[in-house]
C-alpha cells in the first residue's frame, strides 16, 4: 500500500497543492477579466489588485503553507467589497463574489510544503 501512495504523490504533488494552482488560476482569471469587459474603475482596480494578490499569494503557500491564509483574505476582500462598490454589470459583481467564494474555500484545504529542489541536491543512483 505504500508504493500506492508514494506513486499518487509523485503524480498528483504535495497535499493540498492542487488547491494552489487551483487559486493561482483563479488569480490569473481576475486579473484577465478586468480587462474582458466593461468594468468600473473601482471594479477593475479590485480585480486586478485582487487577481494579482491572489496568484502571489498562492504561489507563496506552496513553500509556506500558512500564507494560503492570506490567499483566503484576499478572496473574502474581494467578495465583500463587491458588495459596496458601484457596479456596470450584475455579471462583473457576480464573478467576483463567486470567484472570491471559490479563493476562500480553495485557501481551507489544508497543505504540505513544497521543496524546491536544484539538480545538485538530488541524491545520484550509484553505478555498481
Amino acid at each position: 500500500m505504500a508504493t500506492a501512495t508514494t506513486s499518487l504523490a509523485r503524480r498528483f504533488g504535495p497535499k493540498g497543492a492542487w488547491a494552489r494552482y487551483a487559486n493561482m488560476a483563479m488569480g490569473c482569471w481576475l486579473f484577465l477579466s478586468a480587462f474582458l469587459w466593461p468594468h468600473s474603475t473601482n471594479e477593475q482596480a479590485g480585480a486586478w489588485g485582487s487577481g494579482v494578490l491572489i496568484f502571489l499569494f498562492a504561489v507563496w503557500s506552496l513553500m509556506n503553507p500558512t500564507m494560503r491564509f492570506a490567499t483566503g483574505l484576499t478572496g473574502a476582500w474581494l467578495a465583500v467589497t463587491t458588495l459596496f462598490v458601484h457596479t456596470i454589470s450584475r455579471a462583473t459583481a457576480i464573478n467576483h463574489v463567486v470567484c472570491g467564494v471559490v479563493v476562500v474555500l480553495l485557501a481551507l484545504v489544508p497543505g504540505e510544503r513544497v521543496y524546491v529542489t536544484t539538480p545538485g541536491d538530488v541524491p545520484r543512483a550509484r553505478r555498481t
